[in-house]
């Protein structure tokens, strides 16, 4: 019984110490600063939609000195408390000094004892918008043999939408890509961060921070082509009594620079043949004859595609002999048949001076090859002169009738 009374009192008296603490401490009056509190911008998308914006100011905070029940302050923070700026009572820019309001959570009886600053002060600017052209712009030199296609330098998009006060976004005239391609042997593909620049193309040397672009990030492009020089080469066969050593040839380029596909161009030959310069058919000489070649698909030249050539013959003279059948002999008859020659054949031969005085028939030795033939027809006739007197027949090909017949027929 005496064990139960005691717990009673003892129950009433922790009671009537929670009462009064609450009535003597917890329902206080008291003052509590709370500093840093950060200041919100409220009412940014209408200011934007009347072309203004904010450049400075909008990261503000603010002290708040507050009075109020220790119960309510002491459960208080600084993300608890609301500090707002009204923006949509600006119309123009400048420098503005704006007043704030401050509100708590709940119903709670608080207020506001001391605030510092009073009023919070904002830059506001005019908003622009427009379009500028982006450059792609590479910077080095590539490896040896290698050099970068400028015709086909490209950037996708070519142009990007920038934004911001209007005094920065009159400093900008265009985008750059600034692609480093020092020592590269290949071309570039790949997105790039733009460098806003002024009118001269320089950087823009000014705090960007409020500039919004567009994209940020543009695809350029830097095809590089590999380069190479190719020898022409234009082969002159001996013939008509007169050899490369006794004719003056020019090109008038012995060489060109080509570009292209770097797989491609890396295959190439060293050389270019031209065709052949055959001297048993040149009989006069020229200049400016064009010799064109062709190259693969996707390889250019510098230089074009067409040689002029001339030829300068040295002082010579003609003779025409004529060759009569029967000193024509005939090789390689298929076997078990006889070969005709009809006709004969008057031909020029040509050699420097004095070398054709006594020069006849006698020193040519024509000759028909039958090997594979089968039938009666038209064939080539060969003709052989001895080295030693330097002479040779000029002119086409001649052809002469050979009758083929079955022996015994």
């Amino acid at each position: 019984m005496k064990s139960k009374v005691f717990t009673i009192i003892l129950s009433v008296a922790i009671a009537f110490v929670l009462w009064a603490y609450v009535v003597t401490v917890e329902r206080t009056q008291i003052e509590l600063t709370f500093y840093n509190v950060p200041v919100v911008m409220d009412g940014e998308t209408v200011l934007r939609d009347r072309g203004l914006m904010i450049t400075s100011g909008s990261d503000q905070t603010v002290n708040l000195t507050l009075s109020g029940k220790r119960s309510d302050l002491s459960k208080l923070k600084n993300s608890d408390i609301t500090v707002l700026v009204d923006l949509t009572r600006i119309y123009e820019a400048g420098e503005k000094d704006l007043s704030y309001d401050v509100s708590f959570p709940g119903n709670h009886d608080i207020e506001i004892v001391n605030r510092r600053p009073d009023s919070v002060s904002i830059q506001v600017a005019q908003w622009e918008t427009k379009e500028i052209p982006v450059e792609v712009v590479p910077t080095g030199k590539p490896a040896e043999g290698f050099r970068i296609d400028e015709a086909n330098i490209s950037a996708e998009p070519k142009a990007v939408s920038i934004s911001g006060p209007k005094d920065l976004i009159d400093q900008i005239a265009m985008g750059k890509l600034m692609v480093d391609m020092e020592g590269k042997e290949e071309s570039f593909d790949g997105r790039v961060k733009i460098t806003l620049c002024d009118r001269e193309g320089k950087p823009l040397d000014a705090d960007l921070s409020d500039v919004l672009v567009e994209n940020h990030m543009v695809l350029a492009k830097v095809p590089v082509l590999r380069e190479r020089q190719i020898e022409l080469l234009l082969p002159v066969i001996s013939g008509g009594g007169l050899t490369a050593e006794d004719v003056t040839v020019k090109l008038s380029m012995n060489k060109i620079t080509v570009s292209g596909s770097p797989a491609i161009v890396s295959k190439m030959a060293d050389t270019i043949y031209l065709g052949e310069l055959d001297l048993s058919v040149e009989n006069q000489d020229f200049s400016d004859r064009e010799y064109s070649f062709t190259l693969p698909s996707g390889v250019k030249s510098d230089d074009g595609n067409v040689v002029y050539v001339s030829l300068t013959l040295p002082a010579t003279e003609t003779k025409e002999i004529t060759i009569l059948n029967e000193q024509i002999k005939v090789t390689n008859v298929p076997e078990g048949y006889d070969a005709n020659v009809s006709g004969k054949l008057t031909v020029t031969v040509r050699g420097k001076a004095g070398t054709l005085t006594d020069f006849d028939a006698s020193d040519i030795r024509a000759v028909v090859d039958l090997k594979g033939a089968s039938e009666k027809g038209d064939y080539v006739v060969e003709f052989h002169i001895p080295e030693s007197l330097h002479v040779g027949v000029i002119g086409e090909d001649q052809t002469v009738f050979v009758n083929l017949t079955r022996k015994g027929a």
